[in-house]
């Protein structure tokens, strides 16, 4: 309450730009509560000076606007019926800054004051979560961080406090924390609270426990027993979080494979995701045969995301499968969806040398519409290495792309398909020289000359080496670093190749030179013999 009589204002903070402190540096304010009356707009005209004092003549006798907004900008004028006040309590309180509040948490994390953090703890979670100034939340939060020995104990026994709003600002503070590499061993000892808290009557509450389960990785184990539970919770979002922790948590989740398996067939699309996706990120070895068929059965599912979703987790253990895995993969790369295409080419990538019978749809989608489609076929192309190799002049023909991410992956990608000490094809060396190194994206310069390079190391440019190291010694001088780098790098594994040859000649001469010598003198001694015979 503040100004000439009472007047309404619309928040604790407002209120308190007017309180004024006593002689002991303490501020009073009176809470209340107040069912509002009839509304006076003023919309376009500001109040006068004097407005107060008119609106008291008339009946109106409380004012409120915009909590940010100063006094002279208040629009609206509320008229109170009787008895519709309620005053709640008189809040008693000594204002400190933002310092003072800083230096208070660390000096009780000094001195290990646990009843100073049962009393500051919480309010550093709250205003970590709900200051409006985005610089006083990131510099509480890495206070938090700093501190977390004193807090995580009290942020854990809060996440059981009666007020939602305690419950909710500590959950997301051990949620911040669980994110922290110099924090997550510490914060592993809050597993037991955060189980707990995955019956919380509150949504936000078990979806947050989640998550912050999910950041703690394998060290959160414990909670898998509780989290495949709350793969039947009513609330398809807290459905969705369990199934993405459970897919963090290693090999102690395998336990929870059927109960996955369960959830990929959820009516829910984003439930079927996550479901899918934590499967995938399961250990290689503990995929059973029904996860591989569960998901060569969602490739063919409606909706885009969950085929988007198969198709990379059979790229991450479809390999002890790939007699029947890769076909599925490759007719999916005519899927009606680009981001499901782009998906499938990458998961043919993963798969390695083991996906060669894809080649052909790879080089097929060289040609997609949608450049990551295209770009992610080339990277792919480079990762099945030689078995690639038939796909090298469609990728030499790539070089002309329009899109220079997907020149750029073909230039890595012909760097990958070559054999040691046998020759690449001719035309692909020049489709570097000739398209790569001149591209005006100097990205596409760099990793034409790196895959040179690579050629170089392997002494598979044939007769094309000296062709190669003339437009490197040009491509020192280029206006970027990073091509002149590549070049440079070109140039020395030319040069220590030539010298390898030098040496091997060398050694070469030296060994017959050596021969000879033997050989001779071997003759010498057999002569020396017969001499020695003679003369007896």
């Amino acid at each position: 309450m503040y100004g000439k009589g009472i007047y309404l204002a619309e928040c604790s903070s407002k209120a308190d730009e007017y309180s004024q402190e006593d002689e002991d540096g303490f501020c009073y304010m009176l809470l209340c509560r107040s069912i509002l009356g009839r509304v006076l707009h003023c919309r376009d005209v500001r109040p006068k000076a004097d407005v107060l004092e008119e609106c008291q003549a008339s009946g109106w006798d409380s004012l409120c606007g915009d909590r940010w907004a100063a006094v002279g900008t208040f629009r609206e004028f509320v008229l109170f019926e009787p008895n519709q006040v309620y005053p709640a309590f008189i809040l008693r309180y000594k204002p400190w800054s933002e310092a003072t509040f800083c230096r208070a948490i660390r000096d009780a994390s000094d001195a290990h004051d646990l009843e100073a953090a049962s009393r500051l703890v919480p309010l550093t979670a709250i205003l970590t979560d709900e200051h409006p100034d985005a610089s006083v939340r990131y510099r509480l939060a890495l206070l938090q961080a700093t501190h977390s020995k004193l807090l995580i104990p009290e942020l854990s026994r809060r996440l059981s406090d009666h007020r939602f709003r305690v419950r909710r600002a500590s959950m997301l503070a051990l949620m911040y924390l669980a994110a922290q590499t110099t924090t997550v061993e510490g914060i592993a000892q809050a597993v037991p609270a955060l189980v707990e808290s995955l019956g919380d009557t509150e949504i936000e509450i078990r979806t947050g426990a989640a998550r912050t389960l999910e950041r703690l990785g394998e060290s959160s184990s414990l909670a898998v027993p509780a989290l495949t539970n709350c793969l039947k919770d009513p609330a398809n979002e807290m459905r969705a979080a369990a199934a993405t922790a459970l897919g963090q948590l290693g090999y102690q989740a395998v336990v929870a494979v059927p109960a996955l398996l369960l959830c990929t067939s959820d009516e829910v699309e984003p439930v079927r995701v996550a479901a899918i996706v934590a499967l995938g990120n399961l250990p290689p070895n503990a995929a059973p045969e029904p996860v591989v068929r569960m998901l060569q059965a969602r490739l063919d599912d409606a909706s885009g995301e969950v085929r988007s979703a198969a198709a990379t987790a059979l790229g991450q253990f479809g390999g002890v499968y790939v007699a029947t895995v890769v076909p599925d993969l490759a007719a999916r790369l005519g899927d009606s969806q680009a981001d499901v295409r782009k998906a499938v080419a990458q998961a043919l990538g993963k798969l390695g040398q083991k996906a060669a019978p894809a080649v052909p749809a790879l080089v097929r989608s060289l040609k997609d519409p949608d450049m990551q489609v295209r770009r992610a076929s080339a990277t792919s192309l480079g990762r099945l290495g030689v078995n690639a190799a038939p796909a090298a002049s469609a990728l030499a023909d790539a070089l002309r792309d329009s899109n220079a991410q997907v020149r750029q992956a073909s230039a890595v990608a012909l760097g990958h398909l070559g054999r040691r000490n046998v020759a690449v094809d001719s035309s692909i060396v020049q489709a570097l020289l000739k398209r790569g190194l001149i591209d005006a994206n100097a990205e596409v310069r760099a990793a034409s000359a790196e895959s040179l390079a690579d050629m170089a190391r392997l002494g598979s440019l044939g007769d094309n080496a000296e062709l190669v190291e003339k437009t490197m010694a040009v491509r020192v001088k280029d206006d970027d670093p990073n091509v002149r780098a590549s070049a440079k790098g070109c140039l020395m594994q030319l040069r220590k190749k030539d010298k390898n040859d030098e040496s091997e000649s060398e050694d070469h001469q030296s060994s017959v030179i050596q021969l000879n010598w033997r050989r001779t003198e071997g003759q010498m001694r057999a002569l020396r013999s017969v001499h020695a015979a003679h003369s007896h």
